[in-house]
């Protein structure tokens, strides 16, 4: 039950990820994406809240397992992305969902809104094969974008979840270490909200990275207590915000076609990072530094190989594979 639970789980932030990044445009899709992570956060800090009064383990399970039933029924309040019915033909359904969309935010749109031509670009495009794995590691530039983007990811997750882990080794309380944990993300969200606009995508999410790796192998010569808390959450901090800058600029680097599967791609292989995570805290059971060591010294890889990703901010994104192959280059 568990297996299932997390794997739905983790379909439904996704799906619900690419779904708010499609319905903007690139003036509001930082805010939007960003402020999706930061409800996780808040959901963070709660579970602390409630397992402090809540002790025992099957209640706890029940109670913020209850919620998840709403899904059901806000299911048909969730209109689908026009973008993907548009890529499928459906330009009438798509063109139902704008108006609608338009009305809500009082604009007023060309009428017709798709010309002829339009129409049946639209539908030779749904016609065309779909796009699949396969297609993110044909072409040079695209594959390299993946593979450098599935590292970050791995990285990211890897280390977040070591670092979430870690709350109880901190000393003091630990439903206390973990509110701290959930509400340092925040600030992280926050930091990454303004630096992606004011600094650039590329930029941002290396700096954060180096400042996460650093506190990691600044921590190893740090006895428990204020100063390694501090440290820790200063880490754990500017992780949560290239975590949540990548999400972003990974569906900008990634053309229209392969958007969806390329993001899911990514962020099924930082479950792997997730995986091995507790193994290489493990590590730290026969020698204490190395997982501080392992953290710390991928995570700076992690931040010079961004610098080899394009720069997204406030461009256009490429709509078809061939796009994409040129996107920043």
């Amino acid at each position: 039950l568990r297996f299932f639970q997390a794997a739905g789980n983790k379909a439904v932030l996704q799906v619900a990820f690419i779904i708010v990044v499609e319905f903007v445009g690139p003036k509001w899709r930082t805010v939007a994406g960003i402020t999706f992570q930061i409800f996780f956060a808040l959901a963070y800090m709660l579970l602390a809240i409630i397992a402090y009064f809540v002790r025992y383990w099957r209640t706890l399970q029940l109670i913020i397992s209850a919620p998840l039933f709403l899904f059901f029924l806000l299911m048909p309040f969730v209109p689908e992305s026009a973008r993907w019915l548009l890529s499928h033909g459906d330009s009438k359904e798509a063109e139902k969902i704008i108006n609608k969309v338009a009305k809500v935010n009082r604009r007023k749109l060309p009428d017709p809104l798709f010309t002829e031509e339009e129409i049946k670009e639209q539908e030779a495009a749904s016609l065309a094969p779909k796009a699949g794995i396969v297609d993110l590691f044909r072409t040079p530039e695209l594959r390299w974008r993946t593979i450098n983007l599935i590292y970050n990811w791995m990285v990211n997750n890897m280390v977040y979840s070591g670092l979430t882990y870690s709350t109880g080794d901190l000393g003091v309380n630990v439903y206390l270490n973990f509110f701290l944990s959930g509400a340092v993300e925040i600030v992280g969200y926050v930091s990454a909200m303004f630096a992606i606009e004011f600094f650039g995508r590329r930029p941002s999410i290396a700096t954060f990275l180096f400042i996460g790796g650093s506190a990691c192998l600044i921590n190893i010569g740090l006895p428990i207590g204020t100063w390694n808390t501090v440290v820790a959450l200063t880490g754990k901090s500017a992780i949560s915000a290239s975590y949540a800058i990548v999400y972003i600029y990974s569906a900008e680097c990634f053309p229209t076609p392969v958007r969806s599967i390329g993001v899911g791609t990514c962020s099924m292989m930082a479950r792997v990072g997730a995986i091995i995570s507790p193994m290489i805290l493990i590590l730290g059971e026969y020698y204490y530094p190395a997982p501080l060591i392992i953290f710390g010294t991928t995570t700076i890889l992690a931040g010079f190989l961004s610098f080899l990703l394009p720069e997204t901010r406030g461009k256009k994104l490429p709509e078809t594979v061939e796009e994409g192959e040129i996107f920043g280059t």
